[in-house]
């Protein structure tokens, strides 16, 4: 129904099928075994999917899968490098004041078959996110993100990877 919130525990399905639906929320929910993605947006704005645990996901699923222009396509953010130990930055091409939040695992699998426990949030300004004093490691390792803009929410962005644990990005390992 649009414009309330989707709450619960879903497990062993195939996931939420929204087919040109809008104005929805699906917040703060846990959903586990998925043989596919676990949140199928087809068609439909201003769908905003936040701070979701999605576990055990099946080989090629998503977290987030938007199919048919739903939410407009929202690109989801690309996070940069870290400089430093303790800083979580990146871009997107989004208006400012969308909000990205930050997703993390702790393990090489927990990453390749979930989405990761979502952890903080950021502002967009002039296509730009940064949270600092975000420490990578020891237990946060993988790094991911989405945003949420006015056209609703995005499928998750590349990772940022620690595998060895020693807050350098396996990116900046050889910088």
């Amino acid at each position: 129904m649009p414009g309330n919130p989707l709450l619960g525990f879903l497990e062993h399905a195939r996931g939420i099928l929204l087919n040109s639906s809008s104005l929805n929320n699906i917040n703060n929910n846990y959903f586990a075994d998925f043989t596919s993605s676990a949140i199928f947006l087809y068609g439909g704005l201003y769908n905003t999917v936040r701070f979701n645990r999605i576990q055990s996901l099946g080989e090629n699923a998503k977290g987030i899968e938007l199919l048919n222009n739903a939410n407009n396509n929202v690109p989801a953010p690309t996070l940069a490098y870290p400089t430093t130990n303790n800083a979580v930055f990146g871009q997107v091409t989004v208006p400012d004041g969308s909000i990205v939040d930050i997703y993390v695992a702790n393990t090489d699998q927990e990453a390749a078959e979930s989405t990761p426990f979502p952890v903080a949030s950021a502002t967009v300004i002039g296509g730009q996110f940064q949270l600092t004093d975000f420490p990578l490691s020891p237990i946060l390792r993988y790094v991911t993100a989405t945003v949420t803009s006015v056209n609703g929410t995005s499928e998750f962005g590349s990772y940022l990877n620690d595998t060895d644990g020693d807050g350098i990005t396996d990116e900046r390992e050889d910088v």
